[in-house]
C-alpha cells in the first residue's frame, strides 16, 4: 500500500489540489463575471472553476501508475483507487458545505455537488481518454454558462452546474455520473488484472 500511495503521488498532488480548492471556495464565494454573449445572458460564477483542481489531481494521480505492478492479481489496486477518489471527494464536499454555512454562500454549497459531478464525468471517461480526460470538466465549465440558460435566464434541465444545490434533476444527474464513474473504474481495473 505504501508503494501504491507513492506511485499515485497522493501526498503531493492531491494535498495541493484540496488546498487550492479550499482557497478558491473561500475566496470566490458568490463572485461572478458577466457573459453578455451567452444565450439568455447571465453571469458565470467564479465558483464554477473551483472543481477543476480536484479533477486535474484525479487525472494526474490515477494515471501515475506502474502498469506491471497494478496488473498483479494479488492486489486490488482499483479498490484503493476508488477509496482514494471517495476520500478526496468527501473532503471537497465537506469543505464546500462548511464554507457554505460559515460564509453564507449558496455557491459554495453548489461547488460541492459540481465537484462530485465533474469528477465523476472525468473518471467515467478516464480509462479511454487517459490524460485527455481533463478536457471533459474544462469543456463542461466553459460551455454550460454559455449555452445552459434559456432566454428567460433560467437554467436548462441539462445544465447541472447552474442548478441550485438541492435540485432533484441535478442530483439525479450527479448520481448517474457517479454510477458511470464507478462502473468505468471497476471494470477497467478488473480488466487490467485479467489481461495483465
Amino acid at each position: 500500500m505504501i508503494y501504491w500511495f507513492k506511485a499515485r503521488r497522493l501526498n503531493s498532488i492531491a494535498a495541493l489540489a484540496i488546498a487550492l480548492y479550499a482557497l478558491m471556495v473561500a475566496l470566490f464565494l458568490d463572485s461572478a463575471i458577466e457573459l453578455p454573449f451567452a444565450t439568455g445572458g447571465g453571469d458565470m460564477l467564479l465558483m464554477m472553476l473551483a472543481p477543476l483542481p480536484i479533477c486535474s489531481a484525479l487525472v494526474l494521480c490515477l494515471r501515475s501508475r506502474l502498469d506491471a505492478a497494478d496488473a498483479l492479481p494479488v492486489r486490488r489496486v482499483w479498490a484503493f483507487d476508488m477509496a482514494a477518489v471517495a476520500v478526496l471527494l468527501l473532503l471537497a464536499v465537506v469543505i464546500g458545505q462548511v464554507c457554505s454555512v460559515l460564509l453564507d454562500s449558496r455557491a459554495a454549497g453548489e461547488a460541492s455537488r459540481n465537484t462530485v459531478f465533474l469528477a465523476a464525468c472525468t473518471l467515467a471517461v478516464l480509462p479511454w481518454l487517459k490524460e485527455r480526460a481533463i478536457v471533459v470538466p474544462v469543456a463542461t465549465v466553459m460551455v454550460t454558462p454559455l449555452l445552459g440558460r434559456g432566454y428567460g435566464g433560467e437554467p436548462r434541465w441539462w445544465a447541472i452546474l447552474l442548478q441550485p444545490a438541492a435540485d432533484p434533476t441535478a442530483l439525479a444527474g450527479c448520481a448517474a455520473a457517479c454510477t458511470a464513474a464507478a462502473i468505468a473504474m471497476a471494470s477497467h481495473g478488473r480488466r487490467l488484472h485479467v489481461t495483465g
